[in-house]
């Protein structure tokens, strides 16, 4: 276990847990040659900036944002050069998983936005655990927390990617949009509606939130939009369905996030 820029690097048999931060010049190289594992994996997005390909499909990388990487399936990073980059990657074998978990996460999409959600928050808290406990129990933790974010993961809706609950402005922000997604108009139906200013609003959603509060409006809209694509529903139907005034405008954000178009259904 490493404890200088690398937060943990926890490894045992096909298990892993690696808490990094590095500058992107120091990368190494191998991370951005497409590349595939035995394991599931699990790569949860901190900071920096860029793009992550899971076959053919590239995620636009948020604060916070999750990928679920399958056994086989060929992955590689695309990340931009002036940027900070931190992640956790945790791995771990699909032969024992229980049917319960390997059917559940036979079920969800490769990409998630989880910040400050159940599933963020002990993967996250996984740091916490390892400094507090005994070696030789590390890896019986690791397990069991990882039971934990699997479960919590199988259960997750993309309406959950809540706030801070010690943030209470933040918390009623987050949970307006959810309540409110497909009708918000503006910053200011925002503003109104919770009686503070844009000024106030945008800054403590940003540093909260990591990114601008009608991006993430847009965001969480397109991530609804490709669960009911997903489902079977047409995207000329989906798009107004989430909150999207044309069409355009929501395939020029989902082409963004998703790096296809909406009529390309992922396998």
């Amino acid at each position: 276990m490493n404890h200088d820029v690398i937060n943990y690097d926890v490894r045992s048999g096909e298990y892993l847990f690696k808490h990094a931060t590095e500058e992107v010049a120091e990368i190494d190289s191998s991370h951005h040659i497409p590349h595939s594992h035995h394991s599931f994996e699990l790569y949860y997005f901190i900071s920096g900036e860029g793009e992550y390909y899971v076959g053919d499909v590239g995620y636009r990388l948020y604060p916070g944002s999750i990928l679920l990487i399958r056994p086989g399936v060929e992955h590689h990073l695309l990340i931009k050069d002036t940027e900070t980059y931190e992640r956790i990657v945790i791995r771990f074998p699909e032969d024992e998983l229980s049917d319960v978990i390997r059917d559940g996460l036979s079920q969800k999409d490769n990409f998630y936005f989880v910040r400050n959600s159940e599933v963020g928050k002990e993967i996250q808290h996984l740091d916490v655990h390892f400094s507090n406990i005994a070696d030789s129990m590390i890896l019986a933790t690791f397990k069991a927390t990882l039971f934990l974010i699997l479960m919590y993961i199988i259960s997750f809706r993309p309406e959950q990617s809540g706030a801070n609950a010690d943030n209470a402005k933040i918390t009623e922000v987050v949970d307006y949009i959810d309540r409110n997604l497909t009708e918000i108009e503006s910053l200011d139906s925002i503003c109104k509606a919770l009686h503070i200013s844009k000024s106030a609003l945008s800054k403590i959603f940003t540093d909260e939130m990591g990114v601008p509060i009608m991006k993430y409006i847009r965001y969480k809209r397109c991530v609804t939009a490709h669960s009911l694509i997903q489902k079977g529903m047409p995207p000329t139907e989906a798009f107004s369905e989430v909150g999207f005034g044309d069409y355009s405008s929501f395939y020029r954000m989902y082409k963004q996030v998703y790096r296809h178009s909406p009529s390309q259904r992922q396998t």
